[in-house]
């Protein structure tokens, strides 16, 4: 009967970590798609482009956001096509994912214009910051505010500029 008992136990704590374990992931697999550019939501003011023009060469752009993968696929008549490379591709990653709260704001530059202007429109949010096999940055961070996905160019103290993507269907 002990057998029993302990077998009971092992197999309820398994279920309890596998359960646990599968409700993190599918929050996790939100972010996880193909993507193309939606719309530019913000350009530091040291950017060399204007907004205007940073929109428009970031049309047709795609982002492919996989669990161990990021790439982002420019069109072919991009400007960045011409320099000889179509997309940018990064594998052997992770997403560290933390919960977009007034601290984390604040440790950005221009941290008061983008909480007014962008983070103050959602309820909640996480942001994604991605390293690869050597825990290094590699300049992109995925926002999930809400059910709105967004690509940051920058890191966790600098946006040099955020898109909005929309999920190709």
């Amino acid at each position: 009967m002990k057998k029993l008992s302990l077998f009971n136990l092992i197999l309820l704590i398994t279920m309890l970590f596998v359960g646990c374990n599968n409700a993190n992931s599918s929050v996790e697999q939100l972010i996880y798609g193909e993507y193309e550019f939606d719309k530019l939501i913000y350009l530091s003011s040291i950017s060399s482009n204007t907004f205007e023009a940073e929109e428009k060469s970031n049309l047709g752009i795609k982002y492919i956001i996989e669990d161990d993968k990021f790439t982002i696929i420019h069109p072919k008549d991009s400007v960045f096509s011409s320099k000889g490379s179509k997309s940018l591709n990064w594998s052997n990653l992770i997403y560290i994912k933390k919960e977009v709260i007034d601290t984390l704001i604040e440790g950005y530059v221009d941290a008061n214009f983008l909480k007014e202007a962008f983070f103050s429109k959602y309820s909640e949010g996480y942001r994604y910051t991605i390293r690869d096999e050597n825990n290094l940055k590699i300049g992109y961070l995925v926002f999930l505010m809400d059910d709105d996905l967004f690509v940051c160019e920058g890191n966790e103290e600098f946006m040099m500029a955020l898109y909005k993507i929309k999920r190709i269907q």
